[in-house]
């Protein structure tokens, strides 16, 4: 899917999106630099925010992940695994707060998700019990 996005004249920020997710299923580094340059002229869309995050993570920059993944949120506030990918940046730099709350948020919107028990413990471990 993502690689008939980038071409059958889908809308921008949509070859974008995809572009991104590609170069990082492909491990290509400079594709994936070349879309984290378009990604700046989308800094509202939920999407390529959420892959912008993404692709900040599987290159080790979590602050800049954390950032993007704020950003999605920002443009749409129910997107529930924008909240766990957050959370996962915000603990790769020791900002616990900003963590829990993410998590927290990520179970309100995703209550069955096959990762609620992963961020329950880390929950409880960081309210010690």
């Amino acid at each position: 899917m993502f690689a008939q996005l980038t071409t059958v004249g889908a809308d921008p920020a949509w070859q974008v999106t995809s572009q991104l997710a590609l170069a990082g299923l492909g491990g290509d580094a400079e594709a994936t630099d070349h879309a984290r340059q378009a990604a700046n002229s989308y800094a509202k869309d939920p999407f390529v925010q959420y892959e912008l995050g993404l692709a900040h993570a599987r290159s080790g920059d979590f602050a800049a992940a954390a950032e993007a993944f704020d950003r999605t949120i920002e443009a749409n506030s129910r997107f529930a695994y924008a909240y766990y990918y957050a959370g996962l940046a915000y603990s790769k730099i020791d900002r616990a707060d900003r963590m829990a709350l993410r998590f927290e948020t990520f179970l309100r919107f995703a209550p069955e998700a096959p990762e609620r028990p992963e961020v329950e413990s880390i929950l409880r471990t960081l309210r010690g019990r």
